[in-house]
């Protein structure tokens, strides 16, 4: 508990390139993660997997693991690369003129077939990955924390109307016991005041979740437990500690007033450019993967737990 809220230090991306692994294995090492979430759609996935098996000896405990639903970077896990992009998976939510990435007109009913098929499998293979982990933890008497399947969502496309039903369609279907769900949904009053903090960038896809929450929440609610909010979508690739803190004690409030956990989403690996593929958009790929603000964020994860306690006064319960 941090001010009275539970708090998760959460990192993204484990699973997308060798180096983007090997990091955040030396964070876990060094205990300062809550959890990770895994991407299982890359081609190097078996490898990745492995060196996450061999490291576990090593960690202070097994981090909780999400299950990194990617339906817009990466392959199908039938062999060719994925062609959504979130935009047009948006659009096609509402029954908009939307083109995958090859320009083909995509169609309601075939795009959520498709949906559904390929968050089964990721599941599914999540699943196994997760169940290994915690075998080889036991075996080695390394702490766990006793999970379910925890689900979220690369670039949260989860929260994306067509998304979010075939999430739901599987969770059915497979009759998965869920124990949580990422809520991407970050409240925007604790950036009032703080300019540096916020971007129209950042404002806007802060909203446009926040509009596909409401559906989300009441699922968590009624199926999971209490939601908690996210922070690290107005300021996602720019995590810095001092920037952090500034919004941190409006950003508690509100989960408190609200009854709300609260994940702190951070990206503190970094893609080279030696490890660029098809699988994933070059644009992104240099203006988000290869950033050294990469750099930045895995301080921020080395150094965000002791702030906030130095800062509110208490220790993680």
């Amino acid at each position: 508990m941090y001010g009275g809220v539970p708090v998760i230090i959460h990192a993204d991306d484990y699973g997308e390139t060798y180096n983007t692994c090997t990091e955040m294995i030396e964070l876990l090492k060094g205990g300062y993660l809550d959890g990770i979430s895994l991407i299982t759609n890359m081609r190097d996935y078996e490898r990745y997997a492995d060196m996450f098996y061999k490291a576990i000896p090593g960690f202070k405990f097994l981090p909780l693991i999400n299950i990194h639903i990617n339906l817009v970077e990466g392959r199908s896990l039938s062999g060719e690369c994925l062609k959504w992009d979130w935009m047009s998976l948006f659009k096609v939510s509402y029954h908009l003129p939307a083109s995958d990435t090859e320009g083909e007109p995509m169609r309601y009913k075939a795009v959520s077939e498709e949906l559904t098929d390929q968050i089964r499998a990721q599941i599914i293979k999540g699943r196994e990955f997760i169940d290994n982990c915690r075998r080889i933890a036991e075996e080695n008497g390394i702490p766990c924390t006793p999970q379910e399947i925890r689900l979220d969502a690369h670039q949260h496309a989860h929260m994306i109307p067509i998304v979010w039903k075939a999430v739901k369609r599987v969770i059915t279907s497979e009759g998965l016991n869920i124990s949580y769900i990422r809520n991407s949904h970050e409240p925007l009053t604790p950036f009032f005041g703080h300019k540096r903090c916020r971007s129209m960038k950042g404002i806007m896809k802060n909203r446009i979740l926040a509009f596909c929450a409401p559906p989300v929440e009441r699922y968590i609610r009624s199926h999971v437990g209490t939601p908690s909010y996210l922070c690290g979508v107005m300021m996602s690739g720019h995590m810095d500690v001092v920037r952090l803190m500034e919004v941190m004690p409006k950003m508690l409030n509100r989960c408190r007033k609200k009854g709300y956990g609260l994940e702190i989403n951070i990206h503190p690996a970094m893609m080279l450019e030696t490890e660029a593929t098809e699988e994933i958009p070059m644009d992104a790929a240099r203006s988000f993967y290869m950033s050294t603000d990469r750099h930045t964020e895995a301080l921020t994860v080395r150094t965000i737990r002791a702030a906030m306690e130095n800062t509110f006064n208490t220790k993680q319960e």
